[in-house]
């Protein structure tokens, strides 16, 4: 792939998710056990947020703590792209959002999580 096609191609279709009142520690061993960096946090059917490994980390470091709710350092859900985005008008929404991750819903449902990562998996071919 150059850079174009469309995000349902290039996208993580098996998105693991986590509720929102697991600690920390089940976050972390989740994303480490899925090889995953981001986790939307889910509420029945709806994305309430999305944690980032790294804003995990820095919390167990600074405070110790592995058992804050994962609530109280979830980012807010990330913006949201279908899965027909054309793959450059993602990046460039991930680009101006200043984040490494969206969110893909279609009709309101969660159908999977484009990452940076996946954005270079492409490029690279």
């Amino acid at each position: 792939m150059t850079g174009s096609g469309r995000v349902c191609e290039v996208m993580t279709g098996q998105v693991v998710g986590i509720t929102p009142d697991a600690p920390v520690n089940v976050a972390l061993r989740l994303m480490a056990r899925s090889a995953v960096r981001h986790l939307p946090v889910i509420t029945g059917e709806r994305c309430v947020g999305v944690l980032h490994e790294s804003d995990l980390l820095w919390h167990v470091w600074a405070s110790g703590n592995d058992t804050t709710p994962v609530t109280q350092l979830m980012r807010p859900a990330t913006p949201v792209v279908g899965p027909p985005t054309d793959v450059r008008a993602a990046a460039a929404t991930m680009a101006a959002a200043v984040t490494d991750v969206l969110l893909v819903v279609d009709e309101g449902r969660l159908e999977g999580i484009l990452t940076a990562t996946d954005l270079v998996r492409a490029l690279a071919g």
